[in-house]
């Protein structure tokens, strides 16, 4: 009824609308945007199932099987744990800053900032969030106690979440930030000299990745094999 009332409205040829038109779609949008549809797209290809206290990952046909910690090894863990409080002094405000993600640890590696390499934090940004939404459905499952909810010795420094250990999520979103800066740097042509220099800054990734983690087992919040199911699942 309104179309046979009211005329058609032209298109006005210098408009930017048009021109938008011919634009990559994820250029228009938003960064938050941008990040909800590449981990969506990240999503489709994992699966974590199991029964209660055994959580499998499933992504690209390969499954990793996550386990709660079984009572023979939590004396040793958490004896381990508590020998890591040692090092509290020296990584108070180290452990800090890494409450959550924060890519100024990785700038200190590469040369990231928001005004040259925006995209490259974009990724590693979706990345940590993809990472994030695997890890707390495997934790739903295998809902492992946290280090203080089994001795009274063990006093965390920070809030403990409320959440299971394992895997941990730190671990996880480290190795996989990790991972994926390295293949970016791989999928550049390289001169011989530069792919050495790859070979260096990937055990550089790695090694601040194993930190990030072991900061978490000094903070009391986790134990060491936490972060080593964290680092299987991002393999």
């Amino acid at each position: 009824m309104l179309t046979e009332i009211a005329p058609p409205i032209p298109l006005m040829a210098g408009f930017p609308g048009l021109a938008l038109r011919n634009r990559p779609p994820m250029t228009q949008v938003s960064r938050a945007v941008r990040r909800q549809i590449i981990v969506a797209q990240l999503l489709q290809g994992v699966a974590v199932t199991g029964p209660e206290n055994i959580a499998t990952v499933t992504a690209g046909g390969v499954g990793l099987t996550i386990e709660q910690i079984g009572e023979g090894d939590l004396p040793a863990q958490l004896a381990d744990v508590l020998a890591h409080a040692e090092l509290r002094r020296e990584r108070a405000a180290e452990i800090l800053a890494q409450r959550s993600f924060n890519p100024a640890f990785w700038a200190n590696i590469l040369p990231l900032n928001g005004r040259t390499t925006p995209y490259t934090l974009e990724l590693m940004s979706a990345v940590v969030a993809f990472a994030s939404f695997v890890v707390q459905q495997a934790k739903a499952i295998v809902n492992m106690p946290r280090p203080s909810m089994l001795s009274e010795r063990i006093q965390p420094m920070l809030p403990v979440p409320p959440y299971s250990a394992i895997p941990s999520g730190h671990a996880t979103e480290a190795h996989l930030v990790g991972r994926v800066l390295s293949g970016l740097l791989a999928e550049v042509q390289q001169s011989q000299d530069q792919q050495a220099r790859q070979v260096l800054l990937t055990d550089r990734f790695k090694q601040l990745a194993k930190r990030i983690a072991e900061n978490r087992v000094v903070a009391g919040i986790h134990y060491p094999m936490d972060s080593e199911q964290g680092e299987l699942l991002a393999d």
